[in-house]
């Protein structure tokens, strides 16, 4: 007979399980009170807004992320706004000033929080809600209605920014940033491999494979490899025309712009092409081997930032000089814009829409190297080739893709919150440089007699000249005198009896040698400053005593010893070539380098800026030591003055070195 179970026995079965179904009831109660489902975001599009707002302090429609610190209302805006400032660019918190900052991502934020054993002060709330996480950042107040601390600033939101940046925080580090993957780290450079500059550009882009192969051969960084994706930018630096103005004043590729200066009869010789009847000859002296000096022998200093060596078997000296020249000869030559031929009032008529359609169609301008790296999704660009300010630079600061130490042919200077960072400033910045120089050591002089800005013209000259009037302004000088060659007459008869306390010249290497011949006959001891591009021996001539040059790369102490360079071009079997551009992406592919290496393994965008900004007497091995902040975008802020020595055609230092204050 089968056993049955009755009374209290079969009563006590059915009550365990009724318990068991309460327990677990409570048990999911719990678990759902705890945690709750993060939505997704309505628009994809509004969390890659929201990005801006989180890294960068601004919104996409150009608008600072506003703040304010409890309780005196302590504003904050922009980029010091930015909540990765404190969260982190990943969210996960950080200790900030003593503090500890708590971790904001959804797996945080999702989940309640219980009061920690031993905890002061009761820090116990539920999971966050969009409405509780929208009041914790408006108002300052927990999801437990608890006031937070006086650190986290009360954002000022309108509603489009509201979502935007929940959109963001709802996906908050579960999406890596553009060129992060668990085993590479992919970076671009825009650079032109092709057309009259492409030795140049791959001979950089040689030298950043080179540094990234020592990196990876060591495993890589945090066991990530770095790759390097090169887009050619040739497009960019091809000229329209080259007009024999400009073959006559080979010597001009010095002036301005400067891309292509020659060094002769040394690493360290500051000869620069004559006009083009005497450029073979002397780029038959140049030295090609540069990085065969003996390791144990100090190399000179590198020459300044713009400048080439002509080495054996590279095609054609001269041609290679005058291309180069010609960048800063000749404007990009841009497409009209498609169906130019007809206007909005005019498509109606059929005269001109047949006109218009046997008009050959113009096909639009491609996107720049720039653009489509960021396409591709690099997390950085590094060493790209650059003569100014480019469109693409937009799409730069909205992504907040930094470039590193791009190979610039003008020089630097960035806004404060700018995503490009320069290895050297600019000809304005130096022509600053100049005036606070003679501030510290002919003040009273210059209270008395104005300076006198001698330039060539165009935005180059103009830009020289702005910035020489500001700084007397604001050390409230005599306002200086302006003079514009060809059109302008020099008074230096008037100034061999009342000679003017120093000539700041910045403008192409004829308009200099006018300057100089001028001097030599009539007024002697009128002293020179110009940039450093312009050292040029036949232009200098008999000149050499009256004339200094501002020079940011470092002489005498302040030389790299480039024995670090010197081995590396070595083991790599990387011939020397254009020495300026080798050296300036030595220097940006070793910023990046060290700038990653100190971000960490969660690696983006935005922690990558942060680090380059943190950066502090970086050591390249082949300039002066680099320093970046917040407000800071140009790596070596300073220069030296420089005579030319007439016995070997070298600068050498003729004073200390200059801190360019801002």
């Amino acid at each position: 007979m089968p056993t049955t179970y009755d009374g209290p026995r079969a009563l006590g079965v059915s009550r365990g399980a009724r318990d068991a179904r309460w327990v677990l009831a409570v048990l999911a109660s719990v678990w759902l009170g705890c945690k709750q489902p993060v939505p997704a975001p309505l628009d994809p599009l509004a969390a890659k807004r929201g990005r801006s707002l989180f890294q960068r302090g601004q919104s996409v429609r150009g608008a600072p992320l506003m703040g304010f610190l409890a309780p005196e209302r302590v504003e904050l805006s922009g980029e010091v706004a930015a909540c990765a400032r404190c969260h982190g660019p990943s969210g996960r918190g950080s200790r900030e000033g003593g503090v500890e900052v708590p971790d904001i991502t959804p797996g945080a934020l999702g989940h309640s929080r219980m009061r920690a054993v031993g905890e002061v002060e009761d820090r116990a709330r539920p999971a966050y809600s969009r409405a509780t996480l929208l009041r914790a950042i408006t108002e300052g107040r927990s999801a437990s209605g608890r006031e937070l601390g006086m650190t986290m600033p009360r954002y000022v939101l309108d509603d489009a920014e509201r979502e935007e940046l929940l959109a963001y925080l709802e996906q908050l580090g579960e999406h890596p940033d553009p060129g992060v993957s668990p085993t590479t780290l992919t970076v671009g450079a825009a650079l032109p491999l092709t057309g009259r500059l492409g030795p140049l550009g791959q001979e950089a882009a040689a030298v950043v494979r080179a540094v990234f192969a020592d990196v990876n051969a060591s495993g890589g960084i945090f066991r990530r490899k770095l790759e390097l994706i090169v887009e050619d930018d040739a497009a960019l630096h091809e000229p329209r025309s080259v007009t024999r103005s400009n073959a006559e004043t080979t010597t001009g590729l010095l002036a301005r712009e400067n891309p292509t200066r020659v060094e002769t009869e040394g690493p360290h010789r500051i000869a620069t092409p004559p006009p083009s009847d005497t450029t073979t000859r002397l780029l038959a002296r140049a030295n090609p081997t540069l990085v065969e000096t003996e390791s144990s022998q100090r190399i000179a200093t590198p020459p300044p930032p713009d400048a080439t060596i002509a080495s054996k078997g590279r095609g054609n000296p001269s041609r290679m000089v005058e291309d180069a020249a010609a960048i800063i000869a000749a404007p990009s030559a841009t497409p009209p814009p498609l169906n130019a031929t007809t206007t909005s009032e005019e498509r109606g008529s059929p005269s001109r829409v047949v006109e218009a359609a046997a008009a050959p169609i113009v096909t639009p301008p491609r996107p720049d190297a720039t653009t489509r790296l960021l396409d591709r999704g690099v997390l950085a660009l590094v060493a790209s080739m650059r003569r100014g300010p480019l469109p693409s630079d937009t799409r730069l600061a909205a992504e907040g893709a930094p470039l590193v130490l791009p190979l610039a042919l003008t020089g630097g200077t960035s806004e404060e919150d700018s995503p490009v960072f320069f290895l050297y400033p600019d000809e304005p910045s130096l022509a600053r440089l100049a005036v606070q120089s003679l501030a510290s050591t002919r003040e009273s002089e210059l209270r008395r007699k104005p300076l006198v800005i001698v330039h060539t013209g165009g935005e180059a000259g103009q830009a020289w000249a702005q910035a020489v009037r500001a700084e007397t302004t604001r050390r409230e000088f005599l306002s200086p005198v302006e003079l514009t060659l060809p059109d302008g007459t020099l008074p230096v008869e008037r100034w061999a009896s009342a000679p003017p306390p120093v000539v700041l010249y910045a403008g192409t290497p004829k308009g200099l040698a006018t300057l100089l011949r001028a001097l030599e006959a009539s007024a002697p001891t009128v002293r020179v400053l110009a940039p450093a591009s312009l050292a040029i021996p036949e232009v200098v001539g008999a000149s050499t005593a009256r004339i200094h040059f501002l020079y940011p790369a470092g002489l005498g102490e302040r030389a790299p010893e480039l024995k670090d360079f010197v081995a590396f071009m070595k083991r790599h079997g990387l011939a020397p070539g254009h020495s300026s551009f080798q050296f300036g992406a030595y220097a940006a592919a070793r910023v990046l380098v060290e700038a990653l290496t100190r971000t960490g393994a969660e690696v983006t965008r935005a922690s990558l800026t942060q680090q380059l900004e943190a950066l502090r007497d970086f050591d390249t091995g082949v300039s002066p030591p680099v320093t970046f902040g917040v407000n800071r975008r140009v790596g070596i802020q300073g220069g030296q003055l420089a005579a030319l020595d007439p016995t070997t055609n070298q600068l050498v230092a003729a004073s200390d070195w200059m801190p360019l204050t801002p």
